[in-house]
């Protein structure tokens, strides 16, 4: 073997295992040896710095090196230039490289059309591949794959069909990738009958085949179908990969379906299957069907997990009300060195929201404002805004409203329902009145957070001019939670028997939410006679609801019905043999959040809370605070 060939077998042997980096510095220390490349020593390094990804200005050097050395008109050596040179995406290098070619084959077309695909230029892909045809060239197998990719990216069908003909006439069905490929390309563009009428048609089927089709089942949210699939594919033998396992996994958590799932899990685990998309999805499963414990247990199992595994778990916690829990990952997704995008700060908005943590809100938007991700991200910015005013502070909340770069109605809504949750309904009017003059057009939510607002501060003249305003805009309609707000405010307000009467003319049916707000009214105002006629509605819409069978025995305690009232009591223990579930809240202290119930004395320190509360009691009768 010449000098040479050893040194081209060195730099091959590097190609050959991704050692792309290695192959390009023996090449260079070859040159340094003064050692002369031949045309075999070319096309490795051109692979070589195709595969790099990141030395194209080393690649033009290499080019002409080799036009120096008399190898500018090898098709050998021309061919992978034009490769590398579209794998950077320099097409018009490509173009020049394969122009100036004296003879060209069908490799020469095929590095060309490839990189005008892969550079999404389809017309061009498809005006090469006429020109390869007219020259008397036959394209191959590789060429058509890339066609076929054109076709299905661009959504072409006509392409599409015209290139199953030619496969056709060519003889070529045979070739199980260029099926595949044409099972793709009917998947991607035309409905699922298509696609399930060339699968049929298919001699050979491999895992591949049948990956096709159950991922074409899950985009288009067949879950059925795909999970139907998945189980064809069993019976005939064919042993599935993780990409169809995690299909049918996540098929199979968005249907809720615990038994499909635990039965795909159990496959998993006996084929010693290990991804981590897969992992990530038995954990999403585990989550939606409500089982935390068991996708903790898969989650800690999981030997690599990447960010969308932390960030599923994290919404997972969440999702099911472990609060606490979401945080505390939080923490440990941080220490193991992965940053939390936008979609999984704002899940821990929600949590901090729940918990009413304003400690742990102020944490997340400093972590957002280190990290940049709150400046045009308006999605993020308006939890941000909801979350300070759930937590209890107005001040942060309409701070950050005004520094946002960006606002839409959503936005707007979230701080107008903010004032309203705090009882600033005039600031909540003036808002509203700020927000249309930018142009923004309210939209049923705005709505809703206004009349909540007027509510909360009994202003009925308000309420009532907003109703009307929302009668003459054509595109508003009012819904139960217009008409929940109104009989509300008209019951607080005293004016029980025009709440009553607009129940009677809505146009929609009411529910149990507003025969409640009727009722709680009712409570008030002490009025027995319209309180007696919710109660029925409720009654028929839920009779199992302890608080309104509470609230209407009040209301007979207050018009001096005791016996009515106590019959009534001990009517409702024996028919629904259930108690009123108690109402908790939260303290955030040094330590944590801390959960407590009315007379709870389940803490550690109740002795020393009751002692305080006794302090602040006595001190607040001296200063005339006792009522």
């Amino acid at each position: 073997m010449s000098v040479a060939g050893l040194w081209n077998s060195r730099i091959k042997s590097h190609v050959d295992i991704h050692l792309f980096s290695n192959a390009i510095c023996v090449y260079n220390m070859m040159r340094r040896e003064q050692v002369q490349p031949d045309h075999y020593t070319f096309p490795q390094v051109n692979k070589a710095i195709a595969g790099h990804g990141n030395c194209l200005t080393v690649g033009k050097k290499v080019h002409c090196a080799a036009i120096k050395l008399g190898f500018g008109s090898d098709v050998y050596v021309c061919n992978t230039q034009v490769e590398m040179y579209a794998r950077y995406a320099d097409m018009s290098a490509a173009r020049k490289v394969f122009d100036d070619m004296v003879h060209k084959d069908v490799v020469s077309w095929t590095s060309l059309i490839s990189g005008h695909v892969r550079k999404r230029d389809f017309n061009d892909a498809f005006l090469c591949f006429g020109q390869m045809q007219l020259t008397g060239l036959k394209p191959n197998p590789v060429v058509l794959l890339a066609m076929f990719q054109a076709c299905y990216l661009s959504a072409s069908l006509v392409h599409g069909q015209s290139f199953h003909c030619y496969v056709i006439k060519s003889g070529m069905e045979g070739y199980l990738s260029l099926g595949n490929s044409i099972l793709t390309m009917y998947d991607r563009i035309c409905n699922a009958e298509e696609a399930e009428r060339f699968f049929d048609m298919m001699d050979e089927k491999d895992a591949i085949s049948w990956n096709i089709m159950i991922s074409g089942y899950g985009l288009k949210h067949n879950k059925d179908k795909a999970i139907e699939t998945f189980r064809r594919m069993l019976d005939e033998g064919v042993q599935p990969n993780p990409e169809a396992l995690t299909t049918v996994i996540s098929a199979c958590a968005e249907l809720g379906d615990l038994m499909g799932g635990q039965e795909f899990h159990s496959f998993v685990v006996k084929n010693a299957l290990q991804d981590v998309k897969l992992q990530t999805a038995l954990l999403d499963m585990y989550c939606k069907c409500g089982l935390v414990a068991l996708a903790t247990r898969v989650f800690k199992t999981t030997p690599e997990r990447n960010y969308v595994t932390w960030s599923r778990m994290v919404s997972g916690y969440v999702q099911n009300g472990c609060f606490n829990e979401a945080i505390s990952l939080f923490g440990q997704m941080q220490l193991a060195g992965f940053r939390a995008g936008p979609d999984t700060l704002r899940c821990l908005m929600s949590a901090s929201t729940h918990l009413v943590a304003l400690r742990i809100c102020r944490e997340i938007h400093a972590y957002l404002f280190r990290n940049c991700f709150f400046i045009d991200d308006v999605a993020t910015i308006t939890s941000l805004i909801d979350t300070y005013g759930k937590c209890g502070s107005i001040i942060y909340s309409r701070r950050c409203f005004d520094q946002a770069n960006k606002k839409d109605v959503v936005s707007w809504t979230a701080m107008i329902d903010n004032y309203a949750l705090h009882g600033c309904a005039l600031e909540a009017l003036q808002l509203f009145d700020a927000m249309k003059k930018e142009g923004l057009e309210p939209n049923n939510v705005t709505f809703i957070s206004l009349l909540s607002a007027c509510n909360h501060a009994g202003l009925l003249e308000d309420g009532c001019r907003i109703v009307a305003d929302m009668r003459k805009d054509s595109r508003i309609t009012l819904g139960l939670d217009h008409y929940t707000c109104m009989v509300d405010l008209l019951g607080r307000s005293g004016h029980l028997g025009q709440a009553y009467e607009t129940i009677k003319a809505m146009p929609i049916e009411p529910d149990s939410g507003i025969w409640g707000s009727l009722l709680g009214a009712c409570r008030i105002h002490s009025n027995l006679s319209i309180g007696e006629l919710a109660s029925k509605h409720l009654f028929n819409l839920d009779r199992q609801n302890a608080g309104y069978h509470v609230v209407l025995c009040n209301i007979n305690s207050n018009n001096m019905r005791w016996e009515k009232a106590e019959i009534m009591r001990r009517m409702f223990r024996r028919e629904t043999q259930q108690k009123k579930k108690p109402g908790w809240s939260c303290v955030e202290g040094g330590a944590g959040l801390h959960g407590f119930t009315v007379g709870d004395r389940t803490h550690p320190l109740s002795l020393e809370i009751y002692e305080t509360l006794g302090c602040l009691r006595k001190h607040m009768e001296e200063i005339g605070l006792e009522n």
